[in-house]
């Protein structure tokens, strides 16, 4: 990733200090991760998933996230030519990223 991407992504905003938070509230303005006008909250929530999202983390995962994509594409290959569901593929594929990410482990699946 460039550099500059890096800090537009990750860094602070020169104004404010912060980093830039999505304003869109969630159904029914539930609060949440990412719609939570309470700054100490959001603070504290962001402080706890900060740690998966550093550049370190984000380099180890590349290798589970590539061996997942590449599932996917010999997946796609193998069947050319016939009907796709292309969303339950890419949501199974999308499933498994998550849970080996939470999980530390691949999902066994038949």
């Amino acid at each position: 990733m460039h550099e500059d991407a890096w800090k537009g992504i990750y860094g602070s905003h020169k104004e404010t200090g912060q980093t830039k938070k999505d304003t869109v509230s969630a159904p029914d303005n539930i609060s949440g991760l990412f719609a939570n006008p309470n700054e100490e909250i959001h603070a504290r929530l962001r402080k706890k998933l900060s740690t998966g999202f550093s550049e370190k983390a984000l380099r180890e995962s590349e290798i589970i996230l590539q061996t997942y994509v590449d599932k996917l594409v010999e997946r796609l290959e193998d069947t050319a030519g016939k009907p796709q569901d292309l969303l339950r593929q890419i949501g199974k594929t999308a499933f498994a990223i998550t849970y080996t990410l939470t999980f530390g482990q691949p999902l066994q699946m038949s």
